[in-house]
């Protein structure tokens, strides 16, 4: 019962010491979003769905107000499932919007006032649709301050994929994050 007690104070006293706008300066991110997908151009059965992304990045070089960070990623999307057949000029069935995304990105993460903003750009490697390519994709994520290393935020992604089965595509991705820093 003592013990109980004084961890409940240590771990009150800890939780009031921090200051309420600070953000934790942690050389690892750790960000999971869920969100919306969609692609434009192309040939593709059920454009839109959901969105599973998941990036880690490190510092590769810091100063007090921006950093230079490097990530890998994955991101699953679900666009549609079923017997449905949007049918191509063929005769054959399009490819339907289920990607396997995996990313790899170089950028900048800005403080913003008690949050941060990161900007990133790299290659992204799609799988889905009955196809695989390999495109330009750039990223942007607006984060809350961290509380006791973990902060929301919201993603905005596109990606360029000049050749997948043949056809130009642009997908654009928004979402909200949970951000362990």
């Amino acid at each position: 019962m003592r013990f109980s007690r004084q961890l409940i104070a240590i771990v009150t006293a800890t939780l009031v010491s921090l200051p309420l706008g600070a953000q934790v300066h942690s050389p690892a991110a750790f960000d999971i979003t869920v969100g919306s997908h969609t692609v434009k151009g192309g040939l593709i059965d059920f454009r839109t769905g959901g969105l599973f992304d998941v990036l880690a990045t490190g510092r590769v070089r810091a100063s007090p107000q921006r950093a230079v960070v490097a990530g890998l990623g994955v991101s699953t999307v679900l666009g549609g499932f079923g017997d449905r057949c949007l049918i191509t000029p063929s005769g054959g069935c399009a490819g339907q919007g289920n990607f396997v995304i995996v990313n790899a990105l170089v950028g900048v993460d800005k403080a913003l006032g008690a949050g941060s903003g990161r900007l990133l750009i790299g290659p992204a490697v799609y799988d889905g649709a009955d196809a695989h390519s390999v495109g330009v994709q750039g990223r942007v994520d607006l984060t809350s301050p961290a509380r006791a290393h973990l902060a929301f935020g919201l993603m905005g992604r596109a990606t360029v994929l000049p050749s997948h089965n043949g056809q130009s595509l642009v997908a654009w991705a928004t979402g909200v994050s949970l951000a362990f820093r």
